[in-house]
């Protein structure tokens, strides 16, 4: 008897426990389903422009997290030019953490690029905001903002390219018309 219990007390136990983990709330990692809201943030930008997330609704945003101490960031930067130059209806944002404003300048020079850049401080409530505020963060690290301000691609951490980003962002280009 007192075996036949203790299996209905553990049957109990991981019955609950798989309906409190199939219950929650927790945004799923990898791609994210379109209830995932972005978080908002404001940045300024390098050339002194403010950036403010729910101000780009209507247009997909392609949010990147980046380091100039990074090959691989570097590496991926000019396939995000590529797409900012190609799609003018995409928003690209890139954030470089743990920069100094001339290596970020150098480089923007350097690549020509013409898409928004961002330099936040370790501080800032962004890099808190989308969990790259820890020294396990992974950089480059790239979300798709759909033109909801939804986060329909979360957390990328490698560098894409150009052909990866476009496949990526394609469905949710019509959504912004």
């Amino acid at each position: 008897m007192l075996k036949t219990k203790r299996t209905q007390t553990m049957w109990c136990v991981l019955f609950l426990l798989g309906t409190t983990a199939c219950a929650s709330n927790e945004p799923p990692l990898g791609p994210v389903d379109n209830d995932h809201r972005a978080p908002n943030f404001s940045i300024e930008t390098m050339d002194g422009q403010s950036f403010v997330l729910h101000e780009q609704r209507g247009k997909p945003v392609v949010l990147n997290f980046w380091g100039t101490w990074c090959p691989p960031c570097i590496q991926e930067l000019p396939e995000l030019n590529q797409l900012a130059i190609t799609h003018d209806e995409i928003v690209v944002l890139g954030i470089a953490v743990r920069s100094s404003e001339s290596e970020i300048e150098k480089l923007q020079a350097d690549l020509n690029l013409q898409y928004s850049v961002a330099q936040a401080s370790t501080q800032h409530p962004v890099l808190a905001a989308y969990e790259m505020d820890s020294a396990n963060a992974a950089f480059p690290t790239t979300y798709v903002i759909g033109p909801r301000g939804d986060i329909v691609v979360g957390g990328i951490e490698r560098a894409t390219d150009f052909d990866e980003l476009q496949r990526l962002i394609k469905p949710h280009l019509t959504l912004s018309n």
